[in-house]
């Protein structure tokens, strides 16, 4: 189980993506806090958690979803309403 006080210390986006998780059942624990990097199992799958990046969100994903500007028109290019 993570601290509250280790949460406290995470930046924004990885803290929410590690609170959905846990209430998702996935079992999060910290590796080196230093750099941010947690390790998430769920059904004998493993998978290395630093800010916002795994396997399944690479670097690029993360990347353009750190530019809101650039999110917003992503999605607005493909059709999906955005708010003003």
């Amino acid at each position: 189980m993570i601290s509250a006080e280790t949460l406290a210390k995470l930046h924004t986006n990885q803290r929410l993506l590690i609170v959905e998780l846990i209430n998702r059942g996935v079992d999060i624990y910290p590796i080196d806090l230093s750099i941010e990097l947690f390790g998430a199992e769920y059904k004998n799958h493993r998978e290395y958690l630093l800010d916002r990046f795994s396997s399944v969100v690479p670097y690029v994903q993360a990347q353009l979803t750190s530019d809101k500007f650039l999110t917003k028109k992503i999605l607005q290019d493909n059709g999906l309403q955005t708010p003003a």
